[in-house]
């Protein structure tokens, strides 16, 4: 469970799947005016914004982000369609999970690739290298980042079920509903 958690959350996570500068660790950026680098920026600083947290009330504030995008989620399947361009977001993407494991993690990988193009690398490395992102750069960036991360945990609690119906297929116990 560990791994497929971090699988399916690095396949989500901007830069995780760049290779660019070693995802984005040997980009130099600024973030409230101090330099950090840009890998850095998007894996803890983006969303400790976001969530109004730090280092040490992340947990908890990871927790209520994701029960208001799961609540905004449930109140509209297709709010977070359009949101960051390009993403898919559709009930039939998880038909053949089990059997469609590798095509899924590629094309997922795919996606974020293509996000981290369209939006964190916009302007290639020029535009942001030295530049401030903790104003105008977040705030265009933010509610891709959120179709991201609901986009991941939509896909982990497909995971999630198929294993259980799976599981409970092989101890004879019937489908799960």
């Amino acid at each position: 469970m560990k791994f497929l958690l971090h699988l399916i959350g690095d396949l989500h996570c901007p830069l995780h799947i760049e290779g660019l500068l070693r995802g984005g660790n040997d980009i130099a950026v600024l973030w409230e005016g101090r330099v950090e680098n840009l890998h850095f920026v998007w894996d803890v600083l983006i969303p400790q914004k976001r969530t109004n947290s730090t280092e040490a009330d992340e947990g908890a504030a990871a927790g209520a982000w994701a029960e208001r995008l799961s609540g905004v989620i449930l109140k509209d399947p297709n709010v977070t369609q359009g949101m960051a361009q390009g993403l898919v977001n559709t009930e039939d993407e998880f038909l053949g999970l089990l059997d469609n494991a590798e095509e899924l993690a590629v094309r997922w990988a795919g996606e974020t690739n293509a996000w981290v193009c369209r939006t964190v690398l916009r302007d290639g490395v020029e535009g942001v290298e030295g530049k401030e992102l903790s104003g105008e750069y977040f705030i265009a960036t933010i509610h891709g980042l959120e179709e991201l991360v609901s986009n991941a945990g939509r896909r982990l609690a497909a995971w999630i079920n198929e294993l259980a119906k799976e599981d409970a297929l092989q101890r004879g116990k019937g489908e799960l509903k």
